[in-house]
């Protein structure tokens, strides 16, 4: 199994933010603070089949510290790529990580449009926790439409923004 190693975190930015919105505290073990290492696994494809509406990927991770419990952190995921519920003539891909704005590509060509959250289905999951032995897992699930792109998919801890890979859907 590859894994995609990333940057070292700061426990009190995480302890700011998880705190920030929810109810969720992290202590550090013995008041110290100290680093957390996350590992996501790397997939650099995607078999897309097009004999069904969705293809099904796991993406495992895991979570590290020898400061902090990190046991029920949330992982949060996001993606360029979404699909219309109800509509199955092609998909949405947004223009950045951060923007509003995309492009619908069907088999007409593609439209200029705003992402509309109340339709548009994203490709991935977009929580995992982590469990008591540093574990979590994700699961992409692009459409049958989408077979011939590139999906960006990011994670983050709280608001900080921690890495992300590229994925070729064939």
């Amino acid at each position: 199994m590859k894994y995609n190693i990333l940057k070292n975190i700061n426990i009190s930015l995480i302890i700011l933010l998880l705190t920030g919105c929810e109810n969720t505290v992290v202590e550090p073990v013995n008041s110290r603070y100290g680093d957390i290492t996350i590992w996501v696994e790397l997939i650099e494809s995607i078999d897309v089949n097009s004999g069904t509406w969705q293809s099904i990927e796991s993406v495992n991770g895991i979570m590290l510290s020898s400061d902090v419990d990190v046991k029920n952190i949330r992982i949060e995921w996001s993606s360029n790529l979404f699909w219309i519920v109800g509509n199955s003539s092609g998909y949405f891909k947004l223009d950045c990580r951060t923007c509003d704005s995309g492009l619908w590509y069907d088999d007409n060509g593609s439209t200029q449009m705003d992402y509309n959250f109340h339709t548009m289905s994203p490709v991935t999951n977009q929580v995992s926790i982590v469990d008591e032995n540093g574990n979590f897992k994700n699961i992409i699930a692009p459409v049958s439409s989408m077979e011939n792109t590139t999906m960006m998919l990011w994670w983050n801890v709280g608001n900080s923004y921690i890495d992300s890979m590229e994925v070729v859907l064939n």
